[in-house]
């Protein structure tokens, strides 16, 4: 009987271990359609846009970085279509820069898989 109470208490513990192991696909966008020069001729990226804001939630790690996979590989496609130009748009882990000199636009999306206990909205 004390088997089977311990069978029971540790199933518990499992499955309420297993339900309350969320995780959460971030993102922080940032784009700009001025582009600021500086003294040297170089252009410097402004942001309009800079938080983090929860996107899609997942029981599974590996199911969330499976979607980050995905929405970075998105981006680029996305960055390539509108006539960005590849040779000073880049892709590092989960950050897709991209940069449009016909449309003068430059935008950044960067990406994080964290558990639920985790809230980036709060970071300082």
């Amino acid at each position: 009987m004390k088997f089977k109470i311990l069978v029971l208490t540790l199933s518990i513990l499992l499955f309420t271990t297993q339900a309350d192991a969320a995780w959460i696909l971030w993102q922080k966008p940032c784009y700009s359609t001025a582009p600021i020069i500086d003294k040297d001729g170089q252009e410097l990226f402004s942001c309009a846009h800079r938080n983090w804001e929860p996107i899609e939630g997942f029981e599974e790690m590996h199911k969330c970085n499976l979607r980050l996979e995905k929405i970075v590989i998105e981006k680029v496609g996305i960055c390539a279509n509108a006539g960005g130009d590849l040779k000073k748009s880049y892709v590092d882990g989960g950050k897709v820069f991209c940069m449009i000199p016909e449309k003068k636009q430059i935008w950044s999306y960067e990406y994080r898989c964290l558990p639920d206990t985790i809230d980036l909205r709060k970071e300082k």
